[in-house]
């Protein structure tokens, strides 16, 4: 893939330009561990880690979008906030662009910034309430070091125009306060593309706005993921959502990923019991909708005290005397399709079970 050479400090990095092919994003063996030792526990002696990302590795490649689901505290958030070098990892790749950025500091992390932007889960709490539209969007590129003045004013025009906020120039001297939960969430989705990124990561983007005005959300940014060929991490809880949005999904279960491959693929021919329990529990109203109820046994284990062997066996109802001693590896059970059971192949030669349907139509 071609590429050129664009500058924001010292040194520089290297990006593509808009379209092309080939992998943007490289993870390998990403591992995040916190330790606890100097909270309350340091008083009893222990040492105390809590494993939120425990090796995980997926690639995303221009234009992608790759849909990170699972339940809360499954460690999806951690992967995004390392990717976007919020957290640093405590081992591990992050190849952006062929480049190794898990261990970025000083000038070179400001210049990986403008690359890899992030949009927050709440826009009500990520958008500070004293700054106006235009501080708020403006603010990466005074950080950065982005055009002079009268440049940043067009810049955050054009920004707030692609997000649909129309016209922005009304709107450039609002406070958060003054916008609806939608707005909001579109001047965030603003001020991620003021700098013009390579790759954004979106952390459950849509999952604290009305239903009534999730489709415009989603839709947008397909639009720009359409227009720019701009790869998107789309983080979520919502398998149905995740099925809407991606090409890829990846499921991930305390730390790791269980599943993983192309969106339709894994939603009718799920190789792991614990994505086929996420689709059972989606509610669809059609009464002449069959999809076979597997319940999920007890409570998400502490990601400090990890279960020996598979960690879904304690809350797995298909767990044999093999899933509990002995760790599973990832099985390709088709193309790109992987699943982390000793039973992968089993459970998906059990044929293709009917996938509830996609939130919305999509037009066109």
């Amino acid at each position: 893939m071609n590429t050129v050479s664009a500058t924001v400090g010292q040194p520089s990095m290297i990006v593509p330009p808009p379209g092309g092919e080939g992998v943007v994003l490289s993870v390998k063996n990403l591992v995040k561990h916190f330790d606890l030792k100097k909270s309350m526990f340091a008083l009893s002696g222990l040492s105390l880690t809590v494993k939120a990302v425990d090796d995980v590795s997926f690639d995303i490649h221009v234009g992608e979008v790759l849909g990170l689901v699972g339940e809360s505290g499954c460690g999806k958030t951690t992967t995004g906030r390392l990717i976007t070098r919020l957290e640093n990892p405590t081992r591990g790749r992050i190849d952006f662009l062929g480049r190794d950025i898990a261990n970025l500091k000083g000038s070179e992390m400001v210049a990986f910034r403008r690359y890899i932007q992030m949009i927050f889960q709440d826009p009500y709490e990520s958008l500070n309430p004293r700054f106006t539209v235009y501080r708020a969007v403006a603010d990466p590129l005074n950080v950065l070091g982005i055009g002079e003045k009268e440049e940043r004013v067009d810049l955050v025009v054009d920004a707030l125009d692609e997000a649909g906020l129309r016209p922005a120039t009304e709107l450039l001297g609002r406070f958060p306060h003054e916008l609806s939960g939608g707005q909001r969430q579109r001047v965030a989705i603003a001020r991620a593309l003021v700098v013009k990124p390579r790759f954004i990561v979106a952390d459950e983007p849509v999952s604290m706005l009305d239903v009534s005005i999730r489709a415009g959300v989603m839709n947008l940014m397909l639009e720009l993921r359409d227009k720019y060929d701009i790869p998107f991490l789309f983080i979520t809880h919502d398998i149905s959502v995740a099925r809407y949005m991606s090409d890829n999904i990846g499921v991930m279960y305390l730390g790791r990923l269980s599943e993983s491959g192309p969106t339709e693929e894994v939603i009718t021919h799920p190789a792991h019991p614990y994505t086929r329990a996420l689709l059972a529990a989606v509610p669809v109203p059609d009464p002449d909708h069959e999809y076979p109820p597997i319940p999920i046994l007890g409570e998400l284990p502490s990601p400090i005290n990890i279960p020996k062997g598979c960690r879904f066996h304690t809350r797995c109802v298909f767990a044999t005397q093999l899933c509990r001693e002995i760790e599973p590896w990832h099985i390709e059970v088709s193309p790109g399709h992987t699943a982390l059971c000793h039973f992968a192949t089993d459970f998906y030669s059990m044929g293709p079970y009917r996938p509830p349907p996609e939130p919305l139509k999509r037009e066109g």
